[in-house]
């Protein structure tokens, strides 16, 4: 054990694959949050709508007004630049992770996998020393210049990257992915008017080869990148998988993310000749890291053990968790299922039964409205919003008024899974206002889809 630790925990290293890190990772990120600016997607995502979805726990994360998302989006383009450039560097990982985070929990509707990606890596690098190194901080005298560290500021990110593909490939081992190729076949007929290619991805037999080779590629690729001996073919399917996949999908920067931070994999001696191809004009002068103490093993330990175990919770719940979506996200499922769905609310006053049907678009933008009708966490908040706008109000029902003072919450909500027919989803008959969050499982009708038992 003392060797394993030494080797892979304490021992001193060439800092090269952090401090490339540190560079793409800021510059990649300052990129990103300035393409959702010029898209106008604040405004679309964060302003324009009246309601946002909260994330359970984090029901507390106050909504700043217009000025204070601008503000926010302002503070990690900044941050993220700093980082980068290596400037203000533990000043500036503090921001961007809060800053990004922030984004992030206004709204649990826009979750993507590659935006809790970025969120941990950006707490990850606030306790990394990646700026001692040709960057501001180092060249302005602010932090003493090393060309060492220890070994687990770098393996730590492999580690976090390691464990996204892998529980990436153990979500995909399920009777729809490799038995069904669903919904794979879905999404490759639709490039069936592609010029030479769309006959292709339109043959059964392309559906199952990409289901198997994405399961076996997701399960072994981090340790093969691991591997001295395998790592430059590894990096080869790494890159040919991913422009792949942003080829064929619509899921952003995802694919190119994946394939700039992934050259952390490598050793010192490529990050070397990055480094100088960027411009260090010479070596430095080899300097000891930090005489790092055993108390680090502490978070480290548990930092590894809840990447580890987090992605497992949907096992501490029944049901086909792509049905129910209990502890669906934030387990790196990428990209595996396709639901569709249709969700009609009703308000009904407690005394004269009266209904009124909700036109949804009235409180949510269409990609709210589109992942709400499919989750029931979202379809739980949603109704205790909606409770929250009647509570006390008068309504007008043809000729006839009449007064909510604590109405009843209704949905009728059916949804279709990998493309079968919908079923129903939730109970129509409970009055979703009086379910408390954290009991979802209470609402549904089934806790496994009809297909999926």
């Amino acid at each position: 054990m003392k060797q394993i630790l030494d080797k892979y925990i304490f021992k001193e290293v060439n800092n090269a694959p952090l401090i490339v890190f540190r560079i793409i990772f800021g510059s990649l990120m300052f990129f990103s949050l300035l393409r959702f600016w010029l898209n106008g997607w604040i405004e679309e995502f964060f302003i324009q709508p009246e309601f946002h979805f909260k994330y359970y726990g984090f029901q507390w994360v106050p909504e700043f007004n217009e000025f204070g998302i601008y503000l926010t989006f302002f503070v990690g383009l900044i941050s993220s630049l700093f980082i980068a450039l290596g400037l203000l560097y533990r000043i500036s990982a503090i921001l961007f992770f809060l800053s990004y985070t922030y984004l992030e929990l206004i709204d649990s509707a826009l979750y993507l996998n590659h935006y809790y990606l970025i969120s941990l890596i950006g707490l990850i690098l606030i306790f990394l020393p990646a700026h001692e190194r040709f960057g501001l901080d180092s060249k302005l005298g602010i932090t003493k210049k090393r060309n060492q560290t220890a070994a687990w500021t770098i393996n730590i990110i492999r580690f976090q990257l390691i464990i996204l593909y892998f529980f990436a490939g153990i979500a995909k081992i399920q009777s729809d992915w490799l038995l069904e190729a669903q919904p794979l076949k879905m999404w490759l007929n639709v490039h069936s008017d592609m010029p030479v290619v769309g006959s292709i991805l339109t043959m059964e037999w392309t559906a199952y080869f990409f289901a198997w080779f994405g399961c076996i590629y997701d399960l072994l690729i981090g340790f093969l990148l691991l591997l001295p001996g395998t790592r430059k073919w590894a990096y080869v399917f790494v890159v040919l998988f991913h422009l792949a996949t942003g080829f064929l999908f619509n899921i952003g920067l995802f694919p190119y993310i994946m394939i700039a931070l992934t050259l952390v994999f490598f050793g010192a001696s490529f990050h070397d000749k990055v480094l100088k191809l960027l411009g260090e004009k010479k070596a430095i002068l080899k300097s000891t890291a930090y005489s790092w103490k055993n108390w680090v093993l502490i978070p480290i330990g548990f930092y590894c053990l809840f990447q580890i175990t987090f992605p497992l919770r949907h096992l501490l719940h029944e049901g086909n968790v792509f049905w129910t979506e209990e502890g669906y996200r934030f387990s790196w499922r990428v990209k595996l299922v396709t639901k569709n769905g249709n969700a009609q609310f009703y308000v009904e006053d407690r005394e004269t039964k009266r209904r009124i049907e909700i036109k949804n678009s009235d409180y949510l933008s269409a990609i709210q409205e589109k992942k709400m009708s499919v989750k029931p966490e979202l379809i739980l908040q949603f109704a205790h919003h909606l409770a929250e706008e009647f509570r006390d109000t008068i309504i007008q029902a043809g000729n006839k008024e009449f007064h909510l003072v604590k109405p009843k919450i209704y949905a009728e909500v059916n949804v279709s899974l990998n493309g079968r027919a919908s079923h129903p989803l939730i109970d129509p008959n409970i009055d979703l206002s009086q379910i408390n969050p954290d009991q979802i499982s209470s609402i549904l009708i089934n806790k496994y889809h009809p297909f999926t038992k």
